[in-house]
């Protein structure tokens, strides 16, 4: 319980309501009391879920984010593209019952756009630390067009770590090997998508599946 030291005006000794009042060098002073953050036991079930749901979410993507940037920009809205990727990946991806949450790599978008993607895209591990991609042409359906650019992903949950690439094949060439031997004898989840020559125009990504770099 706080005391008045000297009458009202000369000083507070202790807590009144949410000041305290103390004496310094002689001089008395106040301060409000500081402010306690909600602990984890205060939080509901609820919040705490949606905590973890945001987290899972966030560290799968923070190693995409300057891609995430470029590949969601156009459905970002008032958000930047990695946030945008982030609430695509909670609502449509993000399983489970708390706090044994998982990430349905299949149900994820690295890509969001109007240029459609290739034909059946497929992967494989070939060796020699790579894999390789591969698809069905189809120059000339919509607006896709020969010279756009495959966008090659590789994610590896285990180190939490990303590899992509713009530069590795046009769309004409139906395939393209990417050598990604920082994740050998790892598993690794992969995407591919499409973009225009000019940068302005993506396709959404298509999830290729999980390989084992040999």
């Amino acid at each position: 319980m706080a005391r008045l030291t000297e009458g009202l005006l000369s000083g507070i000794s202790g807590r009144v309501g949410p000041i305290v009042g103390s004496n310094w060098n002689g001089i008395n002073y106040v301060r409000s009391r500081p402010h306690r953050s909600k602990s984890k036991s205060k939080q509901s079930t609820a919040q705490l879920e949606q905590q973890a749901k945001f987290s899972l979410a966030t560290k799968f993507l923070q190693p995409m984010k300057d891609l995430t940037m470029v590949t969601f920009r156009d459905y970002a809205g008032k958000m930047t593209g990695f946030n945008n990727a982030i609430s695509h990946t909670l609502k449509n991806a993000v399983y489970g019952i708390y706090p044994d949450l998982k990430i349905d790599y299949r149900l994820t978008l690295i890509a969001k756009g109007m240029l459609p993607n290739g034909v059946e895209p497929k992967v494989s591990s070939i060796g020699d630390d790579s894999i390789r991609f591969n698809w069905k042409d189809n120059s000339g359906m919509g607006i896709a067009k020969a010279e756009d650019k495959a966008l090659l992903v590789v994610y590896c949950p285990e180190l939490e770590r990303c590899f992509y690439t713009f530069e590795s094949a046009f769309r004409n060439a139906g395939t393209a090997t990417l050598e990604v031997s920082y994740f050998q004898d790892r598993q690794v989840h992969t995407w591919i998508a499409f973009v225009s020559l000019n940068g302005k125009d993506i396709s959404p990504s298509i999830y290729t599946g999980e390989v084992k770099i040999a």
